[in-house]
């Protein structure tokens, strides 16, 4: 991955959140008992994929390496647990969309980097990621019944807790979900 900038048109990036978030409920659909918080590092264990913690160079959140059918991600156990638990999502999504079976070994490695500058492939793995551990449909839910409000700290930081990650990942989905504030 290379961490330059690159420009993808509006239609290409809904397109891949479309296809990320698709392939996430699948996914859910099939490899998750239902309840909250999601544990990635399970789903990605049902796939045959070795997941471990890893002290890895600074800079550097995880690498996903898959030859054929079998795979592994190490993550830098640096990273808080909510954060780590994003990474394997993130490296899962990596692992259903954009391995090809049967072939040659693939490499993906996570930089620490800002997200609007990601390539289409990153874009559909962390919306891959925050689909698998805030699906719309329960997030949803939870907000309304709970009524949650975006100027309520305590509120959000319950609605964070319950889904298992970090405050600014569940700012970044409410928005991304299109949630008005009120």
């Amino acid at each position: 991955m290379s961490k330059s900038i690159v420009h993808n048109s509006i239609t290409d990036i809904e397109a891949a959140k479309e296809k990320a978030c698709m392939a996430a409920r699948k996914v859910l659909e099939e490899k998750h008992a239902h309840g909250l918080p999601i544990n990635p590092r399970h789903i990605a264990e049902t796939y045959g994929i070795k997941v471990s913690a890893e002290l890895l160079d600074e800079g550097i959140i995880s690498v996903l390496v898959a030859n054929k059918d079998r795979a592994a991600i190490g993550f830098n156990r640096r990273c808080s647990l909510t954060r780590q638990n994003f990474t394997i999502a993130h490296s899962l999504g990596h692992f259903i969309m954009h391995v090809p079976r049967n072939r040659s070994p693939s490499i993906y490695v996570e930089y620490d980097y800002n997200i609007s500058d990601a390539p289409i492939a990153e874009m559909e793995s962390n919306t891959f990621a925050m689909e698998l551990l805030i699906p719309k449909k329960a997030l949803d839910s939870y907000l309304q019944t709970f009524n949650v409000r975006y100027n309520n700290t305590e509120q959000l930081q319950k609605a964070a807790d319950q889904f298992g990650i970090d405050l600014p990942l569940l700012i970044t989905r409410m928005i991304d979900c299109k949630y008005e504030p009120y």
